[in-house]
């Protein structure tokens, strides 16, 4: 079992000349203490080969200075893990070409407001005062980035019919069923409400950073602040999921092993009705 501390999730793009769209996509969980580059590098192109002939580039987003960095070594790895060590997140690029036409143009990573720590999930309080406090500024609209459209809505995750592309620790991994399966329970179509929030009033204020929950009800800033959360929750709790829904307004997945355990495991989040807020 690897440790939480040593555990991080790859979120990865894949940008090839026979990509149906810019680029693949893909998660992946890792140790950081167990992982060389060489390994990794072939591991995924062996779970999604180039084309004949191709070379191969690798480069992580580094959130400081919001450039593409090539990864070349074991050392660019440990120092890419050093930089990620708050969010346990790291955001990858696979470059497949050709060699008579160079490496591609690598895309930004629109990820907003990743560039900080992990955001605190928060959840109302209507009783609460201290919502209005400074220390709680950061859910205040003032102090919000703006929120721009998806500039790509075409380019979701792709399915498990399309590519793929799982989260695989090999067949002899066993999820951990979640301590109360009806948590994770809510309708696919169900599109959630201001007055869904407002009912809420024994909810608290969640400030465990390092493990964020994921139960009905949870509400997260905006779509990146849910994904990050997602990712770490998905990486202490060693869950293996397939990604059904990608879109500005609604993430839903569900456990890798749903048909082979019959695991009921699945969390579905939406937008509420400010088009920002995540509620899962």
């Amino acid at each position: 079992m690897d440790d939480a501390d040593s555990s991080f999730t790859l979120e990865m793009r894949i940008v090839a000349p026979n990509c149906r769209g810019q680029w693949y996509e893909l998660s992946k969980v890792v140790d950081a203490d167990r992982i060389n580059f060489k390994d990794f590098v072939d591991e995924v192109v062996e779970t999604n080969p180039h084309g004949y002939g191709e070379l191969v580039k690798v480069y992580y987003w580094a959130l400081d200075t919001k450039v593409n960095i090539e990864l070349c070594t074991d050392q660019d790895l440990l120092h890419m893990f050093e930089k990620h060590s708050v969010s346990k997140c790291c955001f990858v690029t696979f470059a497949y070409y050709k060699p008579s036409n160079g490496p591609p143009q690598i895309p930004l990573w629109d990820i907003g407001t990743t560039s900080k720590s992990v955001e605190t999930p928060f959840t109302p309080s209507i009783g609460d005062p201290s919502l209005g406090e400074p220390s709680h500024s950061t859910h205040t609209q003032s102090d919000e980035p703006e929120i721009l459209p998806n500039p790509h809505p075409m380019n979701e995750h792709v399915g498990v019919d399309d590519e793929v592309l799982y989260l695989d620790f090999g067949p002899s991994y066993q999820p951990q069923p979640p301590p109360n399966p009806k948590a994770y329970e809510s309708s696919e179509d169900e599109i959630c409400s201001d007055s869904d929030v407002s009912d809420e009033s024994d909810d608290e204020m969640v400030s465990d950073r390092k493990n964020p929950p994921m139960a009905v009800g949870t509400l997260y800033s905006d779509m990146d602040a849910f994904k990050i959360a997602l990712a770490t929750h998905c990486a202490i709790g060693e869950h293996q999921y397939v990604i059904d829904k990608s879109d500005p307004g609604r993430y839903r997945v569900h456990c890798k092993f749903r048909e082979e355990l019959d695991c009921p495991w699945r969390i579905h989040a939406s937008a509420l009705k400010d088009g920002v807020t995540i509620k899962v």
